[in-house]
């Protein structure tokens, strides 16, 4: 029986108490693996969230478009 190993390429953390949902590192990424949480922070906005955090390829491309500075992209 062979086993597949997804080695991370890269970490990718949202803090959400700082994201006030613009969407626009969701438009950003190349992967298509961020969508907008259905619950709301504590100010009330609806947080980005990873939703594939195995397929990262660590562009870091949300990082620099999220105006609120929200994103940190870690290459492993």
């Amino acid at each position: 029986m062979e086993e597949t190993i997804t080695k991370l390429k890269a970490k990718i953390k949202i803090i959400e108490t700082l994201c006030k949902g613009c969407g626009y590192c969701i438009d950003a990424c190349p992967k298509k693996i961020l969508e907008m949480a259905s619950y709301s922070n504590q100010s009330g906005y609806h947080p980005a969230r990873c939703i594939k955090p195995e397929d990262c390829i660590g562009c870091a491309l949300c990082y620099q478009v999220c105006p609120e500075i929200a994103i940190e992209v870690e290459k492993l």
